[in-house]
């Protein structure tokens, strides 16, 4: 008699929400950084967990060439930075953020952009006793997927670009 396989149980796909229009913002928003701090982004495929990376251009050949400072993040709200007390971020990117920095030491930066200005916090250093840590998220888009532990980063965490 045959042995029966167990299949594996199959995870639908999430849902990706970012539109072409998204992209746009971001590299609008990446822009204001670049011209800001005087320094040079490049965008980072989809597999990647952040937006882009900000570079130092070293020289030598194509694979040597850039050097990578930072990853971003990008996020663009409609709301004033003083409208609430933190902001939100999924766990998983901190997890991410944290697991780059403890690999490379190179830190990842999450970009706001609100409406009163463009904002950014570090993560690589650990800051875990300013965090508060949450099951929270989505509700418009009726998708279960959107609840899921988060991390809150007190808005006085923020630094003006």
């Amino acid at each position: 008699m045959p042995s029966k396989k167990k299949g594996r149980k199959k995870h639908k796909r999430r849902k990706l929400y970012e539109t072409a229009k998204d992209r746009k913002n971001e590299r609008e928003i990446i822009s204001v950084v670049e011209e800001a701090w005087g320094v040079e982004v490049q965008a980072l495929p989809r597999k990647y967990s952040f937006d882009f990376c900000i570079v130092q251009d070293v020289g030598g050949n194509f694979n040597e060439r850039y050097e990578i400072q930072t990853f971003c993040e990008i996020k663009n709200r409609s709301i004033k930075m003083t409208d609430y007390e933190f902001i939100v971020v999924e766990l998983t990117k901190y997890f991410e953020a944290i697991k780059v920095y403890e690999s490379t030491e190179i830190p990842t930066y999450l970009f706001y952009k609100f409406t009163d200005g463009l904002y950014y916090h570090e993560f690589g250093k650990i800051n875990k006793p300013f965090y508060k840590y949450t099951m929270g998220g989505r509700k418009d888009r009726n998708d279960p997927q959107d609840h899921t532990p988060q991390l809150l980063i007190p808005t006085d965490m923020l630094i003006k670009v």
